[in-house]
């Protein structure tokens, strides 16, 4: 991938970030670190416009993370059940 491509891949980033309010935060990987050589761009949430938002992206992140854990678990079909006791084992885990 070359520079031109990776630096327009974080600027759409940040860019579709401030359109809709947040702050966005874009970092990329050393190809050379890499066995494979490619660069992996990273576009993150840094801040939400609100607490309301915030708290709606931790809900969303909470039972996205829950289906995930699930399934590479093995306990598909029971809902987001595992996500949430990690969590009361370690409170705070998505907090900034």
């Amino acid at each position: 991938m070359g520079f031109a491509r990776i630096a327009g891949m974080r600027a759409a980033g940040r860019k579709a970030g401030r359109l809709i309010g947040y702050k966005i935060a874009t970092t990329q990987s050393d190809p050379h670190a890499r066995e494979d050589g490619r660069v992996v761009v990273v576009v993150a949430v840094r801040e939400a416009p609100n607490e309301e938002e915030n708290q709606r992206m931790r809900d969303r992140a909470d039972l996205l993370l829950g289906h995930h854990f699930d399934e590479v678990m093995g306990r598909a079909g029971r809902g987001a059940g595992t996500w949430p006791r990690l969590l009361g084992q370690a409170p705070g885990l998505l907090e900034g």
